[in-house]
């Protein structure tokens, strides 16, 4: 019983781990997308949601973790005022491909 805990507490761990990786890769598209750098100014954490707000450059993103449906929702603010989803990301699909790329397949 303890071993099936543990490798829950486990799994956990290796999810949000890989999610900030996604996290990270998304930063990195989106400033490339705006040719700037985009720099984690706030992180903020209501019950199954993680929040990170950045600048990046002209426009600011927002980054959405969603631990109940296991989504990465990426949103550019325009003008301070216009919210626009820039891309989804569903977690359970990303980590099956990337299993699958691992073991040779596609």
């Amino acid at each position: 019983m303890k071993s099936n805990e543990n490798g829950a507490a486990f799994s956990r761990s290796a999810l949000w781990a890989s999610a900030m990786v996604i996290l990270a890769l998304i930063l990195v598209r989106a400033s490339r997308r705006m040719d700037s750098a985009a720099y984690g100014e706030m992180v903020s954490h209501a019950g199954d949601y993680v929040v990170m707000a950045t600048d990046a450059g002209n426009e600011d993103l927002i980054l959405v973790l969603d631990n109940r449906s296991e989504r990465l929702s990426a949103y550019i603010v325009e003008n301070q005022r216009i919210i626009q989803r820039y891309d989804v990301l569903e977690l359970k699909k990303v980590f099956a491909d990337a299993r699958a790329r691992a073991l040779g397949r596609k």
